[in-house]
């Protein structure tokens, strides 16, 4: 399963017929910049900061050190 950046929504779709659709959010989904903004708040968990600076090597924005490239 991939790693996801925030937990999935149910959105409704009709309200009559009572439709939801599922929006999921996965880090290979989710912008660099959003990434690289969560992965520099202060408030991100540890794990999430792991998970982030993982999407962010794949994608050759920071260094396996954590540096900015």
């Amino acid at each position: 399963m991939p790693a996801k950046f925030k937990p999935s929504e149910q959105i409704l779709v009709d309200r009559q017929a009572k439709k939801y659709k599922t929006v999921n959010y996965f880090m290979h989904a989710t912008t660099t910049k959003e990434l690289l903004a969560a992965y520099e708040n202060s408030n991100t968990k540890p794990k999430s900061k792991q998970n982030i600076r993982n999407e962010l090597v794949k994608r050759k924005v920071l260094s396996p050190l954590g540096r900015v490239l």
